[in-house]
């Protein structure tokens, strides 16, 4: 906020007031020194939100209320205080629309929610951050490389196991973005090695890209393979959820 004298244009304060957004109205004060009762001002309020300016009025006459040493205004409390009504009405690009339109863009991921990808039909709509390899793998041998909590808890590997430790496999990754890292794979022993599982944070959100399909293989009391899967199964939907890890 920023307070000039009418008469010569002069700045008297130049303050910073913090207030609690979202409410309808807000009393905004700064003591200054008046040469005489009718002294006339000029105040221009400006708005932000960290470093991001939301508005800034132009200048609005007022005059200040004198008051004593305690802050009580002169004559007392039946002399009442001088304020000021400013309205600030939006008057922006869009003050008028009556509908807004959004066009679909690039985007790929919209911070917040959770995903489970597992469609190698649709690759090409993931083409912004991960790519498949010239040949890939179907096999259900596969290994966790990556310990993350929450994610891979509870869940073995085909190594250890000495035998498939899901049931098969329908994509494999090759490149991805730097926000993304591996966490399954086929190894080498298996024909591999393939990439199948990757997971990531962006912004608000988490994402896990699968190449076995534990939603249709998962058995909560079936083969080890199955149960195996079912714990993968429900650790994704928890993970990207954010109630793990």
């Amino acid at each position: 906020m920023v307070v000039r004298r009418a008469s010569d244009n002069r700045i008297v304060v130049d303050t910073v007031i913090s207030v609690t957004p979202g409410l309808d109205e807000y009393n905004l004060a700064a003591p200054v020194i008046i040469g005489s009762a009718d002294e006339q001002f000029l105040v221009t309020l400006t708005a932000f939100q960290g470093d991001v300016e939301l508005f800034s009025s132009p200048p609005i006459p007022t005059r200040a209320t004198r008051v004593d040493a305690a802050g009580n205004p002169v004559g007392g409390a039946a002399a009442g205080a001088v304020s000021t009504t400013i309205a600030r009405t939006y008057s922006d690009p869009g003050a008028t629309a009556t509908s807004v339109e959004i066009e679909p863009g690039q985007v790929v991921l919209g911070a917040g929610g959770g995903i489970m990808y597992e469609d190698p039909s649709n690759m090409d709509d993931l083409a912004a951050i991960v790519s498949e390899p010239g040949s890939c793998s179907g096999s259900g041998f596969q290994d966790i490389i990556a310990d993350v909590p929450g994610l891979t808890d509870g869940v073995s590997s085909a190594t250890d196991l000495g035998f498939n430790s899901l049931i098969n496999n329908h994509i494999c990754f090759a490149d991805w973005a730097d926000w993304l890292s591996p966490s399954l794979e086929i190894p080498a022993s298996a024909g591999g090695p393939y990439t199948t599982g990757l997971y990531g944070t962006w912004g608000a959100g988490r994402i896990v890209l699968a190449g076995p399909d534990q939603d249709y293989h998962s058995e909560s009391d079936g083969s080890l393979t199955e149960m195996n899967q079912f714990q993968l199964l429900i650790n994704v939907l928890k993970w990207v959820g954010r109630l793990v890890g």
